[in-house]
């Protein structure tokens, strides 16, 4: 189970160990794992694998085996810290000299927090949460990972400056949707021209080394097991009964993604524009105004749900609650938080600091055309906690906590998706660049 524990609270979730089910037994090209450039040589007995010549098989012919994401990149030891900070602690650790706190103009502004702001009732909450969810999960054996040797999360922070071809999708993407194709003459004497034309869906039935797909083509991978295919001549890994469609935002809207079914559940995550994505470039972003052309009414099931990660910007909460939602034809229903924790569940950052959070948040809305909606009513103001990610921006699959509020068997699609997941539909400029085989190892 990838839900640790839950109480009145919310859940204690293991992000690594739902990535790890998806992918138990995969289908895999024999030469990835004889390959001597790729990342899953270094957990492989090669002796395991059987002679080509006895097997009488082809560097094609696929074995199967279990993948996760690289264990690395959950290692969060301990509380994030500068570079300066963590000097600071090392100069404290070998000498014993107690370093001074900041001034104490700015410990007060930092620290002090006015009891009747929106603020401290959410801190308030969060930390009890906190306090009761890692008690629970401790009981339980869960977050009892403690390190003695503290390095500043150096594993962690070194597994998430992957960068491969991954990161030259949103190029691919870019550069397709300038491309123009002449068309035929007018017959004055002068041609015409238009952007790539939406190309038709692609169905994939079987497990295949190459799969030549389009930008801007909606992709059916309909296969029993998760596959490791070649694509645009790298290796992706695909996991089961998923959709996925790689285009710019001008043809998501011009592209049917429903199958004439909507959806039950739209998970959001869109590049908020802030300060750390502008000086650290990690993505492209979008403007707020831009999501209102989004036709999210239209792609929705009678009481199906739309969940908003957001970042704590006061102004951005308003704006999607006050007009986002209205446009959307949305009613909002309840604001959950993530908070994230290091490996023995501490917090990777005081919550009280008016700097970087150790929360996010999740603001979610429901469609509803038709007064008769019998599914059960969210709880408000629950909390997620689990290990982050140290890929950027990267959140918790989020199915296995909201199926109890969800009919049976849900549809569900993602929006500005960089990764997929089994039975789900995903949109987004780099939808497979967390599906490269440079993020996975043997399990």
């Amino acid at each position: 189970m990838s839900v640790l524990c839950c109480n009145d609270n919310g859940w204690v979730i293991d992000h690594q160990q739902i990535v790890r089910q998806w992918y138990n037994n995969c289908k895999i090209p024999k030469s990835s794992l004889l390959s001597d450039t790729n990342s899953l040589d270094t957990k492989v007995n090669k002796d395991d694998i059987p002679n080509a010549e006895e097997r009488k098989m082809s560097n094609s012919e696929k074995l199967t085996t279990a993948l996760q994401l690289k264990s690395d990149l959950f290692a969060i030891k301990s509380p994030y810290m500068m570079d300066s900070q963590f000097m600071k602690l090392q100069k404290t650790l070998e000498t014993d000299y107690i370093p001074s706190t900041t001034s104490r103009k700015r410990k007060k502004k930092a620290d002090k927090i006015d009891e009747d702001c929106v603020d401290y009732t959410v801190i308030k909450r969060l930390s009890d949460a906190h306090r009761s969810l890692i008690s629970l999960a401790q009981e339980k054996g869960y977050l009892l990972n403690k390190y003695e040797n503290i390095d500043n999360n150096k594993s962690a922070r070194e597994a998430s400056q992957i960068v491969g071809p991954g990161d030259s999708l949103i190029d691919i993407v870019e550069t397709s949707s300038t491309d123009i194709v002449e068309t035929s003459s007018t017959g004055k004497g002068e041609t015409s021209s238009t952007y790539d034309n939406i190309k038709p869906p692609l169905v994939i039935e079987h497990a295949q080394d190459e799969v030549n797909i389009h930008i801007n083509q909606l992709v059916h991978f309909n296969c029993d097991l998760p596959t490791v295919t070649q694509i645009f001549g790298e290796k992706y890994l695909l996991p089961v009964n998923s959709r996925f469609l790689l285009s710019d935002w001008s043809k998501l809207l011009q592209t049917d993604i429903t199958d004439g079914n909507g959806f039950d559940l739209i998970v959001i995550d869109p590049p908020w524009k802030n300060k750390s994505v502008k000086r650290k470039k990690s993505y492209n972003t979008v403007w707020e105004d831009t999501l209102l052309d989004l036709p999210i009414y239209q792609l929705m099931n009678n009481g199906g749900l739309v969940v908003i990660w957001v970042t704590n910007k006061p102004k951005l909460h308003s704006f999607i609650k006050e007009t986002l939602l209205p446009s959307w034809k949305l009613k909002f229903c309840v604001e959950w938080h993530w908070l994230k924790v290091t490996t023995n569940g501490e917090l990777i950052c005081d919550i009280n600091t008016t700097m970087k959070k150790p929360y996010e948040t999740l603001i979610i809305a429901q469609y509803i055309n038709n007064i008769d909606n019998c599914l059960p009513s969210l709880p408000n103001q629950q909390v997620i906690i689990s290990i982050p990610c140290s890929l950027h921006s990267k959140k918790p699959p989020l199915l296995e906590i909201m199926k109890p509020f969800l009919v049976e068997n849900p549809k569900c699609l993602e929006l500005f998706a960089r990764n997929l997941q089994p039975h789900w539909t995903s949109w987004g400029n780099e939808v497979l660049k967390h599906q490269h085989l440079d993020y996975y190892e043997v399990t």
